[in-house]
């Protein structure tokens, strides 16, 4: 199913819409290529349950969060 395709789906519904995330956005985010592809063209739902907004930020990259606890390089990204 291509993001398009998915999107289609999805948006069937009235109340349900989903948030693409702006290219500049995700420039510095390490992800797989098909992932970036998805949440450009496709989005992620406004939300999910219990209040975990998925919305793109308004400018510039998403923002960090250090992880406390971790040892892995990939998990322990730093605030900005």
């Amino acid at each position: 199913m291509t993001a398009e395709e998915f999107k289609r789906r999805w948006e069937s519904t009235a109340d349900d819409r989903l948030n693409a995330f702006p290219e500049n956005s995700l420039s510095d985010v390490r992800v797989p290529r098909g992932a970036r592809a998805f949440l450009i063209e496709a989005g992620l739902p406004d939300s999910a349950a219990p209040f975990l907004p998925f919305d793109p930020p308004k400018k510039g990259t998403l923002p960090r969060f250090r992880l406390c606890g971790t040892s892995h390089p990939h998990l322990a990204a730093t605030e900005s």
